[in-house]
């Protein structure tokens, strides 16, 4: 899957064929994805970000209907807390 599909279409799908998904996650699927490593990415970021002496860290983009925004926004808070810092949602846009 290239685009972000419904849940009912890819599970129709999934449920027959064997499915990839480029970058969308469906959670509960038997969907397999390639995207990025947010994970790894946040954590670099903030390091970066606090080695420069910054501490409040803040994101932009947090939009829930979107799997790879709540992906990189999990990813961000967990980088945080990794880092020592506080995760403020007055920082969240």
């Amino acid at each position: 899957f290239i685009h972000r599909w419904p849940d009912a279409v890819v599970a129709r799908l999934s449920a027959t064929l064997p499915v990839v998904s480029i970058i969308h996650r469906y959670p509960g699927l038997p969907v397999d994805s390639v995207g990025t490593d947010d994970e790894s990415g946040l954590r670099l970021l903030v390091e970066h970000l606090r080695a420069g002496g910054h501490e409040r860290i803040g994101f932009f983009g947090y939009e829930p209907g979107f799997s790879w925004a709540r992906s990189r926004f999990a990813a961000y808070v967990g980088a945080l807390g990794e880092a020592g810092l506080p995760h403020d949602q007055a920082n969240v846009i």
